[in-house]
């Protein structure tokens, strides 16, 4: 289930924030596809164009409410060292897939919002010890 929750909770302020962008002509979707990185390799960015014409995600982008998401993964992770178990799991290699593409620094803010919460960033580099990447 978590795999889902943040599948469809990234994916949606993410879209917010790229349809801000190519708005206010900042970017073109084909340049953000191509530096996209892991949710590239995910096939996430595969249908950016069908997703800006077909779902009502204007707004202000990343913002409060994107940051809440983030504290709502720092509480669903508590003390444990990995989502569901002590070892590696699917849902981890989502959350992590998502927060490399703030620490990216391709999303402005990204890496700022990761920094004020350690608990991921430590997540984070378990998963990449963990698989190597």
């Amino acid at each position: 289930m978590l795999e889902v929750w943040t599948g469809e909770t990234f994916y949606y302020y993410w879209v917010r924030w790229l349809r801000a962008e190519i708005e206010a002509g900042r970017r073109r979707p084909a340049e953000v596809s191509a530096a996209g990185g892991d949710l590239a390799r995910l096939g996430v960015l595969g249908h950016v164009g069908e997703i800006l014409a077909s779902r009502d995600t204007r707004g202000p982008g990343l913002g409060p409410e994107f940051a809440r998401r983030l504290d709502d993964l720092v509480g669903f992770l508590g003390e444990r060292p990995y989502y569901y178990a002590d070892r590696i799991g699917r849902a981890d290699l989502t959350v992590v897939a998502f927060l490399r593409s703030l620490a990216s620094g391709m999303i402005p803010g990204g890496p700022a919002l990761l920094r004020a919460r350690p608990t991921l960033c430590a997540l984070m580099e378990r998963v990449a010890a963990d698989t190597g990447r």
